[in-house]
């Protein structure tokens, strides 16, 4: 064969096997017509294809055409015994399922009837047609019994904090955190802070730059002056916020404040009616009702 011929087979070949059903679905379409127009064997192993090791079909329906589609071209094809074995598994997924005799032909009809009356396949799909039955005798029951109505209540109690009045003359913004004012308290604690600190580093740094009499050179003395004068400022600066902060915390000042919630017991219980409602506790406690039905 030239060259040209074997390119031009490879062409047709890859032509034809991308023109091929992909999916399940294009297949089994392929396969129903293969056997629509009696081609047996092509029928045959198509279906097979599609039945084993695993069914690729998702839906019943197909699973149960395809397996006596299955069946009846073993049994065209001379395989009765195998396509026996289909009808088999075609009673197992179809207990109810019977050939149509008007399309069917008689012989055909005749070996799936003798599997159907198989004393060991009628004791096997007896079980099955129990076995539906409890099934939808469960599904009826559920769908009788009325929803239960379950109520949900979760009980909090609230405690007050007890607050101390010396905590309002401490420094550093201690007062204003006690009465819950966080910003107030943040900047008094940098403000006071600063100031201490620009204090000891100035007071630390005169006696750095003094003899051990006390004294300072005539060039050291500017500087001693400007340490001198930060010193008293950052004292005065410190001692006007510690004022500030002991009024305001004082001011506002309250013996006891309300506290977070806490969760102390959970109860699940049926009563009637759907909604969410709040319960109350002696001695200022309090909760939340759940109610819904499930």
């Amino acid at each position: 064969m030239s060259p040209a011929r074997v390119l031009l087979f490879s062409w047709v070949c890859l032509a034809a096997s991308s023109s091929r059903a992909e999916t399940p679905a294009e297949r089994f379409g392929e396969a129903r017509l293969q056997f629509d127009h009696k081609n047996f064997e092509t029928a045959a192993r198509m279906l097979q294809s599609l039945l084993y090791p695993t069914t690729a079909l998702d839906r019943e329906d197909d699973i149960a055409q395809a397996r006596e589609m299955l069946g009846l071209s073993l049994f065209y094809l001379g395989r009765e015994k195998e396509a026996a074995e289909e009808f088999r598994l075609l009673l197992y997924l179809r207990p109810r399922h019977r050939l149509d005799p008007f399309l069917v032909p008689p012989p055909a009809v005749r070996l799936f009837d003798s599997v159907r009356e198989d004393p060991g396949m009628r004791e096997k799909l007896g079980q099955l047609e129990r076995e539906r039955l409890e099934r939808e005798r469960r599904e009826a029951e559920r769908a009788k019994t009325p929803p239960r109505t379950l109520v949900r209540r979760e009980y909090y109690e609230k405690t007050d904090v007890e607050h101390s009045r010396w905590l309002a003359f401490l420094p550093f913004g201690v007062g204003q955190f006690q009465n819950g004012h966080s910003v107030k308290g943040l900047l008094l604690l940098a403000g006071q802070g600063l100031a201490l600190g620009t204090n000891l580093v100035s007071y630390l740094l005169m006696r750095v730059l003094s003899d051990e009499n006390g004294y300072y050179t005539a060039a050291e003395i500017p500087v001693a002056r400007g340490l001198r004068v930060s010193l008293y400022a950052s004292l005065g600066v410190f001692a006007a916020l510690y004022i500030y902060g002991a009024i305001d915390a004082n001011w506002y000042f309250t013996s006891r404040s309300p506290g977070e919630p806490v969760l102390i017991r959970e109860e699940q219980q049926e009563v009637p009616g759907v909604g969410l409602f709040p319960s109350l506790m002696p001695g200022g406690g309090g909760g939340l009702t759940l109610m819904g039905r499930f």
